[in-house]
């Protein structure tokens, strides 16, 4: 028994002490451009905020974004530069605005481009979906129980989804009450099996797989708010890109998982070259339901 417990302390101090400390050498870290950009064919006011990435050794607010440049290309070559919107030099998130309504044609391609000195030319590529319309849309106050077991009201939209395709939607509520006095959007949900939430949480996100090529009903819940306080109710319809789906998915994960410890890591979708991020256009239509 003693030689046994003699050979564990003798493997013991040797394992220790044949230790080796190893100076390994990590790769440099390569700034990359960032990019986040969701147009739409409805709204003549778009933002597109372009930024980059930064390594830990460095103090983000140095970064200087005054030099760089976005810039939207069309089918024929067309360019639309976005304007900068930012006036500070040390501003690290830059703001590129366009005040006009971008002649967008479904079904074509469209690139996004950025550049600043000393990184490669970001590149970003997406097609405008076909319109979709809405059949019906009705508001209904008593809209029914949450999964959460709050009282909601409720919009319920009916459409025909194309078949033999696949096809996403992105759906939102906008509401004008009597406290506000302005149209704001609101958290809006689904008990519906298709639908799911979206990465900014007042968005619907609805994929056909199971009902492709038929008509569709779905009942949007929303807040319910006090009984005839409701001064104007529009559904926001989106028809929008596998790519955009899918990137919304991951970015609710990842908003999600950002306070659990012990949640898996989520990676954004992202299909942008020579840096990261998103370039998406919506074919959108905004309807008056109340």
């Amino acid at each position: 028994m003693r030689s046994c417990a003699l050979l564990v302390l003798i493997f013991t101090f040797v394992q220790h002490s044949c230790e080796t400390i190893l100076d390994l050498e990590t790769p440099e870290y390569e700034d990359q451009l960032v990019i986040g950009a969701l147009l739409n064919n409805q709204d003549p006011y778009q933002e597109i905020i372009l930024s980059i990435t930064t390594g830990i050794d460095r103090n983000p607010t140095f970064i200087n974004m005054t030099d760089s440049k976005v810039w939207l290309q069309y089918p024929d070559g067309r360019e639309i530069q976005f304007m900068n919107a930012n006036i500070e030099p040390s501003d690290k998130l830059k703001n590129f605005i366009i005040n006009s309504l971008l002649d967008l044609k479904e079904g074509e391609t469209y690139e996004l481009f950025a550049t600043k000195p000393g990184y490669d030319t970001l590149r970003g590529m997406t097609v405008l979906p076909a319109h979709i319309p809405l059949k019906e849309y009705n508001y209904t106050y008593d809209g029914g129980i949450s999964l959460r077991g709050e009282k909601r009201s409720a919009v319920n939209i009916l459409f025909d989804d194309p078949p033999n395709q696949k096809n996403f939607y992105r759906v939102g509520i906008l509401v004008n009450t009597s406290e506000q006095g302005v149209e704001y959007k609101t958290y809006t949900s689904s008990l519906d099996p298709s639908v799911t939430e979206s990465g900014d949480f007042d968005y619907a996100l609805i994929e056909d797989s199971t009902f492709n090529g038929q008509s569709k009903s779905i009942s949007l819940q929303f807040h319910k708010f006090p009984q005839n306080s409701i001064i104007s109710l529009y559904v926001q319809w989106n028809v929008i890109t596998e790519y955009q789906y899918n990137y919304d998915k991951t970015l609710r994960q990842y908003r999600i998982s950002i306070d659990n410890p012990f949640s898996i890591p989520a990676q954004l979708h992202s299909g942008i070259e020579n840096g990261i991020g998103f370039f998406g256009i919506e074919n959108r239509v905004t309807y008056k339901v109340k």
